[in-house]
C-alpha cells in the first residue's frame, strides 16, 4: 500500500465520527514490509504509533509521536536500537498526561531465549531509559506477547504470558513514574499450555485489572478471567473472577481498557455467540 509491500497508515476521527484527518501513512521508510500497528492516546490528544517491519531484513519495531491534530512530532524511531538482529514482536505501547511514552515488545538479545523488553521516551521522542529487560526475576525459557498500561501520572503495568517449569503463567510488574520496577509477580499460573493473551488496564490511583484468555476456566471451555489489583500489587478479589457470563463454546483474546476513576470495560471474541462464528462481546464494571 506504501510502494513497496504493505504500510502503516492512520486516520483521525472527531468525537463525533466525522473525519479529522485524512488517511496518511506513518512510516517514512517504504521498503519491505510494515505491519501490526498499535496506538495510544494521551489524555491532550498527543498519540503514539509503534510498529514492527523488516526493512532492515530482521524484525524490528519502530515509533513515531504526533499532536493532536495528527502532525508528526518526531521521524520514524527505532525503538530496539540495543538489539537489532532476532526477531523483535509484539510491540505495545502507553503514553502518560505530560506525553512521555513506553514501548514494550517482545524479543530476543543476544541469547536464545524470547523475553519481554521495553524503552521509556520523553514527550519530544528521546530516550528517558533506554532497553531495560521486564521479566528481570524468570528469565529462563520464553517469555512474549506483552499487554501495558499507563496512567496520567506515568505510572505503569506490564503484563506478560511466561512459560517456565512445566507452567503457563500471567506475570506482571509495576512500574513508577521513575521508571522503578516494583518487582516482577505472577497474576496466573496453570500446567500446561492454558494461558492465552492478557490484557491491563490501570486508573488514575495506580489500581490496575489484568484480564487473560485461560483454557477449561469455565464449564464449556476457553473463558475470560480477570483480577483486579490496588496500587501496592495486592489482589483485591479473593479468586479469579470469569468475565464472560455466555459460556457456551470459547471465549478468548481480551481487551481491558480502564477510566482514571476505576471504571473499566473488557472486550473479547466469543465463537457463536453473535449467530455465526466469532462475534466481538463486550461488558462494563464498576470500580468496585
Amino acid at each position: 500500500s506504501d510502494g513497496d509491500g504493505e504500510g502503516v497508515y492512520m486516520r483521525i476521527l472527531n468525537a463525533d465520527g466525522s473525519e479529522k484527518l485524512t488517511e496518511t501513512r506513518i512510516n517514512q521508510t517504504t521498503s519491505s514490509q510494515q505491519t501490526d500497528p498499535r496506538v495510544a492516546v494521551s489524555s491532550s490528544g498527543h498519540f503514539v504509533v509503534a510498529w514492527t517491519s523488516n526493512q532492515s531484513g530482521d524484525m524490528n519495531l519502530y515509533t513515531r509521536l504526533y499532536d493532536s491534530d495528527g502532525l508528526a512530532l518526531t521521524d520514524e524511531i527505532l525503538v530496539n536500537s540495543s538489539y537489532t538482529t532476532g526477531e523483535q514482536l509484539n510491540a505495545e505501547v502507553a503514553i502518560d498526561g505530560s506525553n512521555n511514552f513506553v514501548v514494550t515488545w517482545q524479543g530476543v538479545d543476544s541469547g536464545d531465549d524470547k523475553g519481554i523488553w521495553a524503552k521509556r521516551f520523553d514527550s519530544s521522542g528521546s530516550t528517558l531509559v533506554d532497553t531495560f529487560l521486564v521479566n528481570d526475576s524468570v528469565t529462563a525459557s520464553v517469555q512474549e506477547d506483552p499487554a501495558i498500561a499507563m496512567n496520567d501520572d506515568g505510572d505503569f503495568v506490564i503484563t506478560w504470558t511466561d512459560f517456565s517449569d512445566g507452567l503457563t503463567r500471567i506475570a506482571a510488574q509495576q512500574f513508577t513514574a521513575a521508571g522503578a520496577g516494583q518487582g516482577e509477580f505472577v497474576v496466573h499460573a496453570t500446567i500446561g499450555q492454558g494461558e492465552l493473551l492478557s490484557s491491563v488496564g490501570i486508573d488514575s490511583d495506580g489500581n490496575f485489572v489484568v484480564a487473560w484468555g485461560e483454557s477449561n476456566s469455565d464449564s464449556d471451555g476457553d473463558g475470560v478471567m480477570m483480577q483486579r489489583f490496588d496500587a501496592n500489587g495486592n489482589r483485591l478479589e479473593a479468586d479469579d473472577v470469569i468475565v464472560n457470563t455466555h459460556i457456551l463454546s470459547i471465549q478468548t483474546d481480551p481487551a481491558v481498557t480502564m477510566r482514571s476513576d476505576g471504571v473499566f470495560l473488557i472486550s473479547w471474541s466469543s465463537i457463536d455467540q453473535d449467530g455465526d462464528s466469532y462475534g466481538v462481546i463486550l461488558q462494563q464494571f464498576n470500580a468496585d
